[in-house]
């Protein structure tokens, strides 16, 4: 789901950043009952993300449910919402346009096995990080590009807490990065006192060769980025993502 919100007189100086991601995490969680929102909590891999982006003087934020559970507990409530508060922020949006957007499962999994581009441009559309070994990784690979995404597919769909090792590893050797135009970009945290997480954005262009269901596996992932999100915290709006034509 898509709303484009416009901040009311009060929130006219809000400082136009993808960092207001967190306090639209807060308001969207004062919309999902307790119950649901005690489960998100117990998931390693959220099955929902969401990110902002300014356009002009509109806030576009865009909600990804992954499930439909999810999109019920989650998505639902936003469809009669006419505003937008952001309580610690004492701010409000009013929502000017809604517009939903629905994928199946089934669509989504036909990448695998029918033909596509043999490279694909990706957009990091707001500040991404991955963690590996306790340590923050703002250089982005193929490997955990594709790793976090198909650890996230397994852990919403399939249930699956093992990993793919065998799988990543297979891929990981028939895809490579062709061009990237990346630069840091930090994201800043809503708890006070605490650093920034140091991050990225920018667009990387991704060669897929070796067999056709290798390559057809990782359009479905960088395909499933676009809801889920890639990286850290997809859920305060980080690691948002989109395909782009190469």
């Amino acid at each position: 789901m898509t709303l484009v919100l416009k901040p009311t007189s009060e929130g006219k100086d809000l400082q136009r950043s993808s960092s207001l991601g967190p306090y639209l995490q807060g308001a969207l969680m004062e919309k999902v009952d307790a119950g649901y929102a005690a489960l998100l909590h117990q998931l390693p891999f959220n099955p929902y993300s969401q990110y902002c982006r300014w356009e002009g003087d509109e806030l576009v934020w865009r909600v990804n449910a992954l499930t439909d559970e999810a999109a019920g507990h989650i998505i639902e409530p936003l469809r009669s919402c006419d505003t937008i508060e952001l309580r610690s922020m004492r701010t409000t949006f009013d929502v000017v346009k809604t517009s939903l957007e629905t994928q199946s499962l089934k669509t989504l999994l036909n990448e695998i096995n029918e033909p596509g581009p043999d490279k694909m441009r990706i957009r990091f559309c707001t500040p991404t990080a991955f963690k590996s070994q306790g340590t923050y990784v703002i250089m982005p690979s193929v490997r955990l590009i594709l790793q976090n995404l198909l650890m996230h597919y397994g852990q919403v769909y399939d249930n699956n807490k093992e990993g793919y090792a065998e799988t990543i590893e297979f891929v990981d050797k028939h895809v490579r990065i062709l061009t990237y135009n990346l630069h840091s970009h930090y994201f800043g945290r809503v708890s006070g006192g605490q650093k920034s997480v140091p991050a990225f954005v920018g667009t990387m262009t991704l060669g897929m060769r070796g067999p056709a269901m290798t390559a057809g596996l990782a359009r479905m992932l960088l395909r499933f980025g676009e809801y889920a999100g890639v990286g850290i915290k997809t859920s305060m709006g980080m690691g948002g993502f989109q395909c782009l034509d190469a």
